[in-house]
């Protein structure tokens, strides 16, 4: 069983580890109903990093 580990090892740290960081360092969607609730966001003195996204 250690040896299987140990073989696999390197697969999980190459993968594994890229993923779960992928998964906590990840930008969230921020769900905004309407445009005024988004002008509501902007500009209350605090930085905002904005990406927009076009799903077609």
């Amino acid at each position: 069983m250690y040896e299987l580990f140990r073989d696999f090892l390197p697969w999980i740290i190459g993968f594994g580890v890229p993923f779960v960081a992928w998964l906590l360092l990840r930008n969230k969607a921020t769900k905004l109903d309407s445009v005024a609730e988004f002008d509501g966001r902007i500009g209350q003195g605090k930085p905002v990093v904005l990406k927009f996204f076009k799903n077609t």
